[in-house]
């Protein structure tokens, strides 16, 4: 690959996901570094701004022992050890992720066969097909950037595999963002349509978001990606190289754009935070609760009959898996957003240098936020299918407004709130 085109790349990958910002420093090293081909200055005002090696070399040797501590045998600090359990951490995940994808394909493969053949012309049903293969989607997506990451372990000097990283990570970024934004949106939609059905069901059939579901869908994963496509004239990697250990690092900076309208680029890096991560994963813990709401209306009547007793069972059971979805849901923001609100203010200081406390505690969060987030899409069919026919039918209704279209939006509360056979 060409300076131009790593340029080119840094410019869309500089904005994504914190796990895909890792994958494509590594494979930068993998293709520049360990060939021991110099870096190149970059003029541009975003992407990956790499210094030559002499720039790389008096940058290092005006850090303190405190800042590259970690690659010193003698010096032993806080972010010492914070680099540590981040490296541990690391290779906990590298090899729990590619588990966590397979079992989440198998599962979602699964689901999406054995709804497809209950529902084939059922068009009420279009919007858990698509919910299954974003689903599928996120979950291939982020397993060909494991491989793309294990490619530069096993053929470091294959022109084929070079290709074959860079397309990956270009065609991923792309599309693991597109396809996060639907899945996040789809979320958002019926959240929204939920809270209006059990609060005010009298306003469902005149409810703007309501009468056009599809619409709305569209419009918010297009506000995510235009403000994806913005993020990238914010942040930028520059590389430096540890005068102890010789090895290059990646540390993150303004771009000088931004530098020159900090307040500015503070204020729309909060907002592109906002949408794109502080607004959607609450959105699905309020999708979680609505849920266990509906299960509580549901079991208000007593079983009486066998059928009965067995569908108290069902719903207890759909219950269960709710309330832990709803934890997972609820530990990702414990755990990621402090990173995401320190990210919109960060600031290029002695703790943000290569070796600071700042980057490992950063990473070891991003880490367990990704992880849980392929737990949750993985598992997700579970508690579809725990659910019974009749709710995963209201369930549809709702996000289509068949009531309202239908003009029974009188008794929409109570009918989409119905578990039964």
């Amino acid at each position: 690959m060409g300076e131009k085109s790593l340029l080119f790349l840094s410019v869309i990958i500089s904005c994504a996901h914190p796990a895909t910002r890792n994958i494509f420093v590594e494979c930068v090293y993998t293709t520049y570094v360990s060939r021991n081909e110099p870096f190149a200055e970059s003029s541009t005002s975003f992407g990956i701004n790499i210094s030559d090696n002499e720039n790389i070399t008096s940058t290092v040797s005006q850090m303190t022992i405190s800042d590259i501590s970690t690659g010193h045998p003698l010096t032993q600090t806080p972010s010492s050890d914070l680099k540590r359990i981040a490296d541990d951490l690391r290779k906990i995940v590298f090899y729990v992720e590619p588990i966590v994808c397979v079992a989440g394909l198998i599962l979602n493969v699964m689901g999406l066969i054995v709804f497809v053949s209950q529902h084939k012309h059922d068009n009420a049903t279009n919007f858990i097909k698509c919910f299954l293969i974003s689903n599928i989607c996120l979950l291939v997506l982020q397993f060909f950037f494991f491989l793309s990451y294990r490619i530069k372990y096993i053929y470091k000097d294959s022109t084929a595999t070079d290709i074959m990283k860079w397309v990956l990570l270009f065609s991923g970024v792309f599309l693991l963002y597109a396809v996060r934004a639907v899945t996040y949106a789809m979320y958002a939609v019926m959240s929204v349509n939920s809270f209006v059905a059990i609060a005010f069901p009298f306003y469902m059939n005149r409810f703007i978001l309501s009468q056009h579901p599809k619409r709305t869908t569209f419009i918010i994963v297009l506000i995510n990606l235009i403000v994806f496509s913005f993020n990238m004239f914010r942040f930028q990697y520059k590389a430096v190289t540890n005068l102890y250990t010789g090895k290059v690092s990646f540390i993150v900076q303004y771009t000088e754009l931004a530098s020159q309208n900090m307040n500015i680029f503070n204020v729309y890096g909060f907002v592109g935070i906002l949408v794109t991560y502080l607004i959607p994963i609450p959105t699905t813990i309020v999708f979680f609760i609505l849920t266990l709401i509906s299960l509580k209306r549901s079991s208000t009547s007593k079983a009486v009959s066998s059928n009965d007793k067995l569908k108290e069972v069902k719903l207890n059971f759909t219950r269960r898996l709710t309330k832990i979805f709803l934890t997972v849901s609820f530990v990702q923001i414990v755990v990621g957003f402090p990173y995401m609100v320190f990210l919109i203010f960060a600031k290029v200081d002695n703790e943000f240098k290569i070796g600071g406390s700042k980057i490992y505690v950063g990473t070891i969060l991003s880490l367990i936020f990704g992880t849980l987030d392929n737990v949750k899409h993985g598992a997700f069919p579970v508690l579809f299918f725990a659910m019974s026919s009749s709710f995963r039918e209201s369930f549809c209704e709702m996000y289509f407004c068949k009531k309202s279209v239908n003009d029974r939006n009188i008794q929409i509360s109570e009918t989409s709130l119905t578990f039964g056979q």
